[in-house]
């Protein structure tokens, strides 16, 4: 476990983790559903129902990304799996594509085709619901990879929630 497994770990999972809970959660806020001064008990209790928290926003893109994500649960476990999900199908997408695309896609019929698409749904699926083993490789910690996307996650929150801002971040360096 060196340092470029954790700077690995940190480009692909931490700064994701990071964009995709402020995203999530100030979406949440500007709806109105999640105060930024509640505790943390407070404000990860009400994240606990993401798709009802989805249907009181106007913004269509919003809903449907809380909607994704409150199918592979809520708060840090559940936006790693979807991110993961999203990793995995993006790369089933661009392997499609080096793969020869189309040319192939109906040589043993319509209902293979639909079935190996269905069994690979559920394959990356599964496969983004257990991210903590998809993203380390062979060598490397699941340990590292779980903790800097925890960390990830909550510095998101903290900049949502205005705590944390890129500035106050230059002021505390520049205190010490």
């Amino acid at each position: 476990m060196g340092f470029l497994d954790g700077l690995e770990a940190i480009i692909k999972l931490g700064l994701p983790m990071t964009a995709a809970s402020w995203l999530a959660f100030k979406w949440l806020h500007d709806s109105g559903e999640i105060t930024s001064d509640a505790k943390h008990k407070d404000f990860t209790s009400r994240v606990k129902k993401p798709k009802e928290l989805s249907k009181n926003t106007d913004n269509k893109h919003a809903r449907f990304l809380l909607e994704k994500w409150a199918l592979f649960g809520s708060g840090f476990y559940g936006l790693a799996g979807f991110w993961s999900f999203i990793v995995i199908e993006a790369a089933d997408f661009l392997n499609f594509f080096r793969g020869g695309g189309f040319s192939g896609l109906l040589d043993d019929g319509l209902i293979a085709l639909i079935f190996d698409i269905l069994i690979n749904q559920l394959g990356n699926f599964i496969t983004a619901l257990l991210w903590f083993s998809y993203w380390p490789g062979p060598s490397e910690s699941i340990l590292l990879w779980v903790l800097v996307a925890f960390l990830g996650y909550r510095v998101g929150i903290e900049f949502a929630r205005g705590r944390l801002t890129l500035p106050n971040l230059a002021r505390r360096k520049n205190a010490d």
